[in-house]
């Protein structure tokens, strides 16, 4: 038996993970007292995250919580859920989150945050998707599904994906940094105002080979 604990319904969707199998299943066996313990209630409480807590075998399955927490978890709410979860667990071992680690880098944070940063990926940045998102790690809706099509085979930057999707700038760039913490994209950087000139100059340079090219039949033929 273990003990999952997620994210309440809500946009900004967040999980934790099976530390032996790595996979998004957001379930975590947890030990207050330990190091790992004392990051995840410093985590929730920073980033004001509701969770609910339940119980269950198959921590795949759709689970109904054994109660809710609506607001923010300090250490001593915390550690009264864990008390909670001793009594129903027969043996309780500390397990690393995988890729908890991860959560102290801006582009996680961002995600997680009401209102993004933009710390890590900005507005002129074009991202382009290098392996197809895991939608179970996180809550999504058709246009995020959308705007991962729209980054498979082209990079586009924010503010294109938000106009081509229906999404707002601020959901778009959430669900960006969403993919980018988890290592789904390829941030190329705003497109050079370089390669506009050398495409602009073009048009030019063809046109003076033209009349080069008239030139020389003018000339054989004496005009």
């Amino acid at each position: 038996m273990r003990v999952a604990i997620t994210r309440s319904e809500s946009d900004n969707h967040f999980e934790f993970y099976n530390g032996d199998s790595g996979s998004a299943c957001a379930v975590a066996i947890i030990d207050i007292d330990s190091a790992e313990g004392q990051r995840l209630w410093h985590v929730l409480g920073t980033h004001r995250m509701p969770v609910k807590v339940a119980y269950t075998d198959h921590p795949r399955d759709v689970i109904e919580p054994d109660f809710a927490l609506s607001k923010p978890l300090l250490n001593d709410e915390l550690k009264a859920v864990m008390a909670r979860v001793r009594q129903r667990l027969s043996e309780l071992a500390p397990t690393m989150f995988s890729p908890l680690p991860s959560l102290e880098k801006p582009a996680v944070v961002n995600a997680m945050d009401t209102e993004p940063t933009g710390a890590e990926i900005t507005l002129q940045d074009r991202v382009l998707l290098k392996r197809w998102p895991d939608f179970k790690q996180f809550a999504y809706t058709p246009s995020h599904v959308k705007i991962a099509v729209l980054i498979s085979k082209k990079s586009r930057d924010i503010a294109t994906l938000a106009a081509m999707s229906g999404l707002s700038v601020a959901e778009t760039t959430r669900f960006i940094n969403r993919c980018h913490a988890l290592g789904y994209l390829v941030v190329e950087g705003a497109a050079p105002v370089v390669e506009r000139e050398v495409r602009a100059s073009r048009p030019a340079q063809t046109q003076a080979l033209k009349q080069g090219f008239f030139q020389k039949i003018r000339s054989r033929l004496g005009i």
